[in-house]
Parts: C-alpha cells; sequence; structure tokens
C-alpha cells in the first residue's frame, strides 16, 4: 500500500495482481513523508517507510479511518485480475516460494483440494471480514479506479 502525499495518491495492493512490481516502481516518485509499507521479500528500490498501523493488504475502509483528508481527496486506485488467473499465480507462488514452504512438488490438484486459494481479503481474516475486496467499504467500491491485470501496462500509463 502506497499513499503518496506528493503525488496525492492511494495504491491499495490486491493479491496477486502484480501489487510488489508496481508499489517497487511507485516507490521510485515516492518521496520521504509517503507511506510506503513493506515488501516480503524486499524488492529495491522500495524503501519501506511512515507505514505504522498499515500493512501491505491493508482494506480501504482502514485507509480511510486511519488517514481521512487523504482517503477523500487524494486518486485511489488498485488492480484486479480474473479470478482463474488469482488461483494459478498462487499455486505457482506456494509451489516454488521457499519463503511458503513450496519445494516444487505441490500438484494443481493437491492445491485446489487444500481450498486454499486467494482471495482480496486482509491477512487478519479475523477482524476483517473475508472474500471482501480491499478497493471496497461496506459492499461499494470505493476507488477512484480498478486496473485490469490484463490490460495493466496501458491502464498503468493512463493513471500515470
Amino acid at each position: 500500500m502506497i499513499i503518496s502525499h506528493r503525488y496525492r495518491f492511494i495504491f491499495i495492493k490486491t493479491r496477486k495482481t502484480a501489487g510488489t512490481s508496481i508499489e517497487a516502481f511507485l516507490s521510485e516518485v515516492c518521496a520521504a513523508d509517503d507511506i510506503l509499507t513493506p515488501l516480503i521479500p524486499p524488492v529495491s528500490p522500495h524503501r519501506p517507510r511512515n507505514f505504522d498501523g498499515f500493512f501491505a493488504h491493508v482494506p480501504g475502509s482502514v485507509i480511510a479511518a486511519k488517514s481521512p483528508p487523504a482517503w477523500r481527496e487524494y486518486y485511489k486506485f488498485c488492480v484486479e485480475r480474473n479470478p482463474w488467473d488469482k488461483v494459478l499465480s498462487a499455486y505457482f507462488m506456494y509451489r516454488n516460494s521457499p519463503v511458503h514452504g513450496g519445494d516444487g512438488a505441490l500438484s494443481l490438484d493437491q492445491y485446489l483440494a487444500a481450498g486454499v486459494l486467494p482471495a482480496n481479503e486482509p491477512l487478519d481474516a479475523i477482524i476483517f471480514p473475508l472474500n471482501v475486496p480491499l478497493y471496497t467499504i461496506e459492499g461499494k467500491i470505493a476507488v477512484d479506479r480498478v486496473l485490469r491485470y490484463e490490460n495493466l501496462e496501458a491502464e498503468l500509463s493512463e493513471v500515470r
């Protein structure tokens, strides 16, 4: 998640939608007083800062509550992706990533049977409801634009 005071935008990081790459890209234009949540694992040139109370996949409702002036005034955007492509992306991440315990042996059938499928829920499902897109508040889209992952380069250029 990024809140850029310099350029007056809020980027909400959804799951399996190139969020880490987008944050790393956007971080290059961010100022010292902007808010950038940590990336795990770290990615250069992104440097987390000023993120107290925020986390990577923070819901818009939390951003709105913690930074009401920015939420009201800044341009808010995120990226969404075809659900099946999100599932495949998550599968390859879990299968291949040592961070997630993957050793390359997990089959797609095993992954699907486990039922640990990506959704746009925050990490702490006890506090926040499951399967609610991070860019909604009370069931309504609360951002200015939802970019489509399938057209990411063109749509990100339009936002830029």
